[in-house]
């Protein structure tokens, strides 16, 4: 039935994804905790499914020389990645480094209570950030950052952008109406 679209994990990775964020509903009521736990279960499925296929898969990951080549062999590369080709082999030999403490140790953070699941998710998208200047795996790289944002919490992000978001500062959190009733009138000049 899904022929060449199941043939790889990304695509089912969509559907699932998808399928998850429906059930988050509007901006005008908080996500579902359910929702937000099962978002944060994909990405750990995907950034420790990753890790291990790397173990498992090629001596390379193991012997932490993947990317003295990687950069040059990526399906699709972009600007930066003859740059990245061309860094000492001890930056290659951190870069498989910090892949493996990311996707086989810091993933499992997440699952910890605040704030140590959003400095571990802020992590993950740190780690796939550089592998979106480097390479390019498309829409992969941006929807495993997307899930990320699942594990990070509101103060948190307050916290790291450090900027007056709409509804930051009065204690509202300029989602809803529904959740902080506005005082105006109604513009019907009270006659509805």
């Amino acid at each position: 039935m899904g022929q060449i679209f199941y043939g790889f994990g990304w695509e089912s990775m969509l559907l699932e994804c998808g399928f998850l964020v429906g059930f988050l509903g509007s901006h005008a009521v908080a996500p579902p905790l359910l929702i937000l736990f099962f978002l944060r279960w994909m990405l750990l499925r995907l950034e420790f499914g990753a890790g291990m296929i790397k173990m498992r898969g090629d001596a390379s990951w193991r012997d932490l020389t993947a990317m003295d080549h990687h950069h040059q062999t990526q399906p699709m590369p972009g600007p930066l990645s003859r740059i990245a080709h061309l860094a000492p082999r001890w930056w290659h030999r951190l870069e498989v480094l910090g892949s493996h403490v990311v996707q086989l140790g810091v993933i499992w953070l997440i699952l910890l209570p605040q704030p140590i699941a959003s400095i571990a998710a802020l992590l993950v998208i740190l780690s796939q950030l550089f592998l979106v200047v480097t390479g390019n795996y498309a829409w992969l790289n941006w929807l495993t950052i997307l899930l990320a944002f699942s594990a990070i919490s509101d103060s948190f992000l307050r916290w790291a952008v450090g900027g007056p978001w709409p509804g930051w500062g009065d204690g509202s959190s300029g989602r809803s109406s529904a959740r902080h009733p506005q005082q105006t009138p109604p513009r019907c000049g009270g006659t509805c």
